[in-house]
């Protein structure tokens, strides 16, 4: 509800024009950088939010999840998956906790299929879309999720990713107690930073089990 006019939840008809304010929530500095490395290290970074598919669609393309003039370019079979609205993920919400086990019928999982290769922005979602979505991920994508929130309505989420990541400052108890990693400063660029020592210490663990099997056997 609310992504349109035909759709909205109030009555679009008997106001009077008093004026008009604008609020602005940036993107934070530094996070356009660390999505550019997220790409470069093969990570697909999805925004899902509850903003309106046109403000959302505003953001994605300042931080570089969308690139400019990128939907106008696509073909329209593709298009309709890459900004993808709570209205639209109503009708496809499998019954169950998720996607095994024949709980979508044929028609949800061809949905579900294009919408977790073509996906890029979901927007108007609610909490139990934010679980699904990381669920369709996790079992038709076969990805290793990681899920960063700050609020309640985010904890169902948060602790369905393999990797739940919380907001230490803003950031609710229940999502702090739902996660898996806290952060301090509510840096994005955190995660990307921790991700790269991850893999670097995953590198240095093969290199170290090699030298051993080499050297002792």
């Amino acid at each position: 509800e609310g992504s349109s006019p035909e759709k909205c939840n109030f009555p679009m008809e008997g106001f009077t024009w008093v004026g008009l304010i604008g609020l602005e929530d940036p993107p934070k500095d530094g996070v356009k950088g660390a999505i550019a490395v997220l790409d470069d290290a093969s990570c697909k970074t999805v925004m899902v939010t509850g903003d309106h598919p046109t403000t959302a669609q505003a953001i994605a393309t300042r931080i570089g999840i969308l690139k400019e003039n990128e939907l106008a370019n696509l073909p329209e079979e593709i298009r309709e998956y890459t900004v993808v609205t709570g209205h639209q993920l109503a009708a496809y919400v499998p019954e169950g906790d998720g996607f095994e086990n024949g709980a979508c019928s044929e028609e949800q999982m061809e949905f579900w299929r294009k919408t977790v290769q073509h996906a890029r922005v979901f927007a108007r979602v609610s909490p139990v879309h934010k679980r699904v979505i990381v669920r369709a991920y996790q079992q038709i994508g076969g990805a290793i999720v990681a899920m960063t929130g700050d609020g309640v309505n985010d904890a169902p989420a948060l602790k369905a990713a393999e990797v739940g990541v919380a907001m230490g400052i803003r950031g609710t108890e229940v999502a702090k107690e739902a996660a898996d990693i806290v952060l301090l400063d509510d840096k994005f660029t955190s995660v990307v930073e921790a991700m790269g020592q991850g893999r670097l210490c995953s590198e240095n663990l093969k290199k170290s089990i090699m030298y051993t099997l080499c050297s002792k056997i």
